[in-house]
């Protein structure tokens, strides 16, 4: 509930922000206050934070007093510096004022998101005759930190490396912070460090070495923001390691697996600066017991928590897009959320999650993806909201404990297999809002005993009640013209259909095994009934009896 009224007052906020006229020469130059009205308040932090999510576009002069960290981009530390200021609890300083910094024990400052920088480092030049210098950083020279963080410059200059085995076998050093610009980290850099306990690697990291933090054996926690991976570099293979963050804008492909943390760390921490987790990133990861997924994320790759055993809850944001397979097969997950904002719920999503019991679909979401929730044998109850207008192929395939189902009024079409083989299956309420039946929607759900199909449906595909064995009675919808072939194939209990007198084709196989059908409910005459195209492998036909002029 809180969460939906924070969203609604943001929501107004944004929509405020949007009227205010832009900033013209001689307008407001604070820091922070983005839409110019000499002030701080809660429009700012809107425009600011959708900013940062790229659902919003700043003009030139916005974007100056949004730049309160000077790096020409909002990031999430303005946001949230924004917001601190107009709730009172910070005051952010101008151009002309020396920023205040609070940091934490990573030695990250918790306001801005930059680092205290070690003094006395040993560097060296790299190209110092090409117009490109930089300098590498090649030893501990003359610091004492023992919360080292590297600094992006040196003498005016950038700093892009850290040369090989730079801090090797050092004592003193307990946290690393390397800083974004830094791309390069050389060969076993941090080798032996035996008392190092955290390490920051930024998003700018783009080529790590081997063996950067080998033999580092009280390293309990690493903060990786980099999109580097390489699947012959398990740089993150330390047994000591207990928890790593990601706070990059992409967690990479395979991650877990290339990085070499999969079954060796528990604690995993996806920060809010994340937009995409890549394919497979968490895949087989069996010892991951819980995940928070933030709200900045956009995209969640394929199969990125898939077969992730100890895996039990999981909540998925609703700004977020779902690639295929994302926590198919995670065989201990028992409760999911789609969040408010979802549209769809993924293809192959909870696929093969044999303990799934428990499901909140929000109103936002319009369709039921295909094989969203096959053979998820452990579901009993879902709620699909009146939001949703399609079920998928296959998207409750083998749920063999749904017991009853309630389709909602906005449903229009059910496709392929949809409820295929839930086995449980004794009740099903098809609203007049469904005009189209797939191929196999309800075959082999061995329970159902009665259907009673909405005389909104022109059309079924073949085979759709298939070997329901179970099922007795059917009445067959007022505008439907043709009966397809398979529809009751099998079904061998069924003792009477009501017909209407439009059919004008009954299809191969439509009764074939109703060894059990004695009566036809037929509301035109014998002479319609005569004239209907009835194809072969219907013989239970022949034997029913044909009460003719029914009246419903």
């Amino acid at each position: 509930m809180k969460k939906r009224i924070f969203s609604a007052l943001l929501a107004v906020a944004m929509l405020f922000a949007l009227l205010v006229v832009p900033a013209t020469a001689g307008a407001s130059q604070m820091k922070g206050d983005v839409n110019g009205n000499n002030k701080i308040d809660t429009a700012d932090y809107a425009m600011c934070k959708r900013a940062y999510l790229r659902t919003y576009t700043l003009n030139d002069e916005q974007l100056f007093r949004a730049d309160i960290n000077g790096n020409n981009k909002v990031d999430a530390s303005e946001y949230a510096m924004i917001k601190r200021s107009f709730l009172g609890t910070y005051t952010i300083k101008q151009d002309s004022e020396e920023h205040i910094h609070e940091f934490g024990e990573d030695g990250i400052c918790s306001i801005c998101g930059l680092g205290k920088e070690s003094d006395g480092l040993e560097y060296q030049l790299v190209n110092p005759d090409s117009y490109y210098k930089q300098y590498t950083v090649i030893g501990i020279g003359s610091c004492t930190d023992t919360k080292l963080v590297i600094p992006k410059t040196h003498n005016d200059l950038p700093v892009t490396s850290i040369s090989e085995k730079a801090f090797a076998d050092n004592t003193q050093i307990e946290t690393v912070v390397i800083s974004e610009g830094i791309s390069t980290i050389g060969y076993r850099a941090f080798y032996n460090c035996l008392n190092l306990r955290e390490i920051t690697i930024p998003q700018s990291t783009t080529s790590i070495n081997e063996q950067i933090i080998y033999k580092c054996s009280n390293l309990s926690t690493v903060y990786y923001n980099s999109n580097y991976s390489n699947n012959n570099n398990p740089i993150l293979n330390n047994n000591s390691i207990e928890r790593i963050v990601f706070n990059g804008e992409r967690i990479p492909y395979c991650a877990a697996v290339f990085l070499g943390f999969v079954d060796r760390v528990e604690k995993i921490v996806i920060g809010e600066n994340v937009r995409t987790i890549g394919n497979q990133a968490f895949q087989n990861h069996k010892t991951l017991k819980t995940i928070a997924l933030p709200d900045s994320l956009e995209y969640i790759g394929d199969y990125a928590f898939s077969e992730c055993a100890s895996l039990t809850s999981v909540t998925i944001p609703g700004n977020s897009r779902i690639g295929t397979g994302v926590f198919s097969n995670c065989s201990n997950l028992n409760s999911a959320v789609f969040d408010i904002g979802a549209k769809t719920t993924g293809v192959s999503t909870f696929y093969g999650c044999t303990s799934l019991s428990n499901v909140t679909i929000s109103d936002s979401v319009t369709r039921i993806d295909d094989s969203c929730f096959y053979n998820c044998t452990n579901l009993k109850i879902i709620n699909i909201p009146d939001s949703v207008t399609s079920i998928s192929s296959n998207a409750f395939y083998g749920c063999t404990s749904l017991e009853k189902l309630t389709i909602p009024d906005s449903v229009i079409r059910i496709e392929t297999n949809a409820f295929a083989n839930c086995t449980l299956l004794s009740s099903v309420d098809i609203p007049d809002s469904v005009t189209t039946i797939g191929y196999g929607a309800f075959s082999k759900c061995s329970s159902l005993i009665r259907i009673d199909l909405p005389d909104s449906i022109t059309y079924t595909d073949s085979s759709v009640f298939a070997n329901c064995t179970s099922l007795k009675e059917v009445a067959l919808p007022k505008y439907l013209t043709t009966i397809s072939g398979g529809l009751f194939y099998n079904c061998s209990k069924l003792e009477s259909v009501m017909i209407y007198d439009i059919v004008n084709q009954i299809g191969y196989s439509a009764f074939e095994g109703c060894k059990s059908l004695s009566t036809i409910y037929y509301t035109g005459t014998e002479e319609q009934w005569n004239a209907i195209s009835i194809k072969d492998y219907n013989d239970p036909l022949k034997n029913a009896t044909i009460i003719y002029n029914y009246k419903p």
